[in-house]
């Protein structure tokens, strides 16, 4: 990598200095430092911030945890320096001094640098001696009157040779600050956006106990296809009606399982509720997206969105879990009541309603009285309503264990009627809410992956809401006299299953699509640097070799581009924009679009700057008439445009990759032009 900017080391009095003991020191990691040191900045700002504002504030961050204050300050370095940036170590304090012609985000990558060397204790490694006396003196001047250049020129002479771990070290802090500039100060930085709000699964799930059923029901009354319910007029089972069950075998107390005689509908072959793979899959996706929360949960607790999200991606994969026939009657077993199971998954999946609105409001809504009382008034009524299943449940009878068509059998019993409504209500209710402020919040969302969320979540509503319509049909037929337990029993739960699956990939696509996005990004802008990267290596040799693995497609990325912005830096005396705008014209009158002529012209000046560098006595030679370079910024000498942006830099690295004919023959037209020397 390219050659980083030289340092001053600190005073022997000032490194025996101890730190303050009131600020406990940054965690030894770089990424760890890094990541602590931005987000305790962040918290000082209120965004939209400048580029400038924020190293400035980072700094102001720093300063409370080491023996002295650091002071940034952007100053014009003279161009015979291979310098960006550099370290003065004072008395009463470290003065980070950082090229203000550098681009925005490579004044990152040199401030990020010299604050390793600062907080790692290594200004050292490049002038063991220390600030000259010379640069003392001019620094004990007013500060309107300190010569910077003269100061800088004086600071880094007779540099040492350098030390590749504490280089790297450094540099892997400058990599890293910069890979967050886009989150700090770029477009898309601040607060993200907070995260859809989640759909409840619906479905207690509904299985055979411990194998298909061939017969009528347990009671006169049939209670579905698998089984049969409690006694009601005009039975037609083998039984006759009102005739009671006869008695398992092995528990006396309880109706038999099998019974001989005419079934009254055989069971479906498309039966989805009886497999134990239809629930594994939404579980697992449910816990997937709980682990893809679990570090944001863990840096920020206090934010109630992510709670209330964890929670729901929590209880959702407890209940999926628990939700296949033979987890349902292991339930029952180990508590040893019968369709407790039923009791169990019921009273989550009113906490998951509960939290779903919890969620709904905390984002809609700032924080204020209004939105505290809105939150305990949700969180009071669905208490009153898990209250309100337990106490129906034990008041109900329910001895007959249904792990399939729990809903439907007991539809006619007296508080376990009760018992299945209430859940009902409270699923459905919190579905229709939450589906209205889905849809208002569909008009408003923008970004892309959020969108897919969005859409994947109301699919979800959709597939919930025809669960709940199923459920309270089979219930409602039951009361009329009709059979349609197939309902409750095999289509309602397949809507179920479907929709817990669409709930989880949705928050795995909101929260895992855009990092894939831009991990893409990130690899196609490293490649697409590839050609400009491997001609600024013939200008500027790596000065800290990686000691460790560079791993991150960020941290890759920005590597490249501080040997990129390095190299331009080096180059600055030697480039034009005469040349360039000579060249652009050129390449437009040769019929290339505009964009791709600007990306040969660069590349030209590019090439053109780099065998001026090496040929003989090219640093002592000035610029030929009319070739001076402007700046970025009006004000300032030296840099060109192809340093201004990232968007500049893959514009050149284009040009050398797809038109290097092009480039070469411009190339040789301004050697002859310019009347340079023939090897150029």
């Amino acid at each position: 990598m390219p050659e980083r900017p030289a340092r001053s080391r600190k005073s022997p009095a000032a490194a025996a200095r101890p730190r303050p003991a009131a600020c406990p020191p940054y965690a030894k990691s770089p990424k760890r430092f890094l990541d602590q040191l931005v987000r305790d900045t962040v918290r000082t700002l209120t965004p939209p911030t400048e580029p400038k504002a924020f190293l400035h504030a980072l700094c102001a961050t720093l300063s409370p945890r080491l023996d002295r204050p650091v002071r940034l300050r952007f100053v014009a370095f003279p161009a015979t320096l291979d310098v960006s940036g550099i370290t003065l170590a004072r008395d009463e304090e470290y003065l980070v001094v950082v090229e203000e012609r550098a681009p925005e985000l490579h004044q990152f990558v040199i401030a990020g640098h010299e604050i390793g060397h600062v907080r790692y204790g290594t200004l050292d490694v490049h002038y063991p001696a220390g600030l000259p006396a010379a640069a003392r003196r001019l620094l004990s001047r007013a500060e309107d009157d300190i010569p910077w250049d003269q100061v800088v020129a004086t600071a880094t002479r007779s540099p040492a040779a350098p030390a590749a771990a504490a280089e790297w070290e450094a540099e892997e802090c400058g990599l890293r600050l910069a890979a967050k500039f886009s989150k700090v100060v770029g477009a898309g930085g601040g607060r993200p956006p907070p995260p859809p709000p989640p759909t409840p699964p619906r479905c207690y799930a509904q299985g055979h106990n411990g194998g298909p059923r061939i017969g009528g029901g347990t009671g006169g009354g049939g209670g579905g296809w698998g089984g049969g319910g409690p006694p009601r007029p005009n039975s037609t089972l083998s039984g006759g009606a009102g005739a009671a069950p006869p008695p398992d075998p092995g528990h006396p107390d309880r109706p038999a399982v099998l019974l001989t005689g005419q079934h009254r509908r055989p069971l479906m072959r498309w039966d989805l509720a009886g497999c134990l793979a239809a629930y594994a899959v939404p579980a697992v996706l449910l816990g997937v997206a709980f682990v893809i929360k679990v570090p944001l949960l863990r840096r920020a607790w206090q934010d109630p969105i992510l709670r209330a999200t964890a929670l729901l991606l929590g209880i959702g994969a407890v209940v999926f879990a628990s939700l296949p026939p033979a987890g349902l009657h292991g339930i029952n077993e180990l508590t040893g009541i019968p369709n407790f199971a039923g009791l169990w998954v019921y009273s989550l999946l009113t906490v998951y309603c509960g939290a779903c609105l919890w969620l709904i409001i905390t984002w809609r809504e700032p924080p204020s009285a209004v939105r505290r009382r809105r939150t305990r008034l949700v969180w009071v009524t669905y208490a009153v309503i898990i209250v309100g299943l337990w106490t129906t449940f034990l008041l109900g009878d329910h001895h007959v264990e249904r792990v399939r068509d729990l809903d439907t059998y007991y539809a006619g019993t007296p508080w376990m009627r009760e018992f299945v409504l209430l859940y009902l209500v409270a699923h459905l209710v919190s579905a229709l809410v939450a589906a209205g402020m889905l849809w208002a919040w569909f008009q408003e969302v923008e970004e892309t992956w959020l969108r897919r969320a969005v859409i994947f979540l109301q699919e979800a509503y959709a597939l919930g809401l025809l669960f709940d319509l199923a459920k309270l049909a089979a219930i409602g037929a039951r009361w009329s006299g009709r059979d349609w337990d197939w309902l409750s029993t095999y289509v309602a739960p397949p809507f179920a299953i479907a929709e817990a699956a669409l709930v989880a990939v949705a928050f795995i696509a909101g929260q895992a699509g855009p990092l894939v996005a831009e991990r893409r990004r990130l690899v196609r802008t490293y490649r697409r640097l590839k050609p400009l990267w491997q001609i600024m290596l013939t200008v500027s040799a790596p000065a800290a070799p990686a000691t460790g693995r560079v791993s991150g497609a960020a941290l890759r990325l920005e590597l490249r581009r501080a040997a990129i912005n390095d190299g331009l830096l080096k180059l600055a005396p030697h480039l034009s924009g005469a040349r360039r705008e000579r060249t652009l014209r050129a390449a437009t009158a040769a019929g290339h679009p505009e964009c791709v002529a600007r990306g040969i012209a660069a590349a030209v000046d590019i090439l053109v700057a780099a065998e001026l560098l090496h040929a003989p006595r090219a640093r002592d030679r000035p610029p030929p008439a009319g070739l001076t370079a402007p700046a970025c910024d009006p004000g300032t000498a030296g840099l060109t445009a192809p340093a201004c942006g990232p968007g500049e830099l893959e514009s050149v690295a284009h040009a050398l990759r797809f038109h290097a004919a092009a480039v070469d023959g411009f190339r040789h037209r301004t050697a002859a032009t310019e009347g340079l020397p023939t090897h150029v």
